[in-house]
């Protein structure tokens, strides 16, 4: 009995360790070395479905940003492109303010650059 006890254990802090939250700033400098500029002329992107599309501080779904958020329609400019996520910059048409994330790639359609 007692030799099972440091093998569960371990097994415990290696399972917490797994369902531990991400280190964000770290998935972002790693995102940052690899992630692929969007060229101007193809950065049009309008949010699609009906459902919110969160920002996130990093490109991985448990870095999600509370309360940040654009609905169906609203119109970003896509910045990089990292696995299934699109960096962002969003307008608010009424207030000017400008935020800046991670958005779920698969939540957008490209808009038609004007020539």
């Amino acid at each position: 009995m007692k030799r099972s006890v440091p093998i569960l254990t371990i097994a415990m802090l290696a399972a917490a360790r797994a369902s531990a939250a991400p280190d964000c700033g770290e998935l972002l400098l790693r995102a940052r070395e690899q992630q692929v500029a969007v060229a101007d002329w193809q950065a049009g992107r309008r949010v699609a479905g009906k459902e919110r599309v969160h920002f996130h501080s990093a490109p991985e779904r448990d870095c999600r940003l509370r309360g940040t958020f654009v609905v169906k329609g609203d119109v970003l400019q896509a910045l990089h492109e990292y696995g299934i996520f699109t960096e962002v910059q969003y307008v608010h048409p009424r207030t000017g303010r400008v935020t800046l994330g991670w958005v779920e790639s698969g939540r957008l359609e490209e808009t038609i650059a004007a020539r």
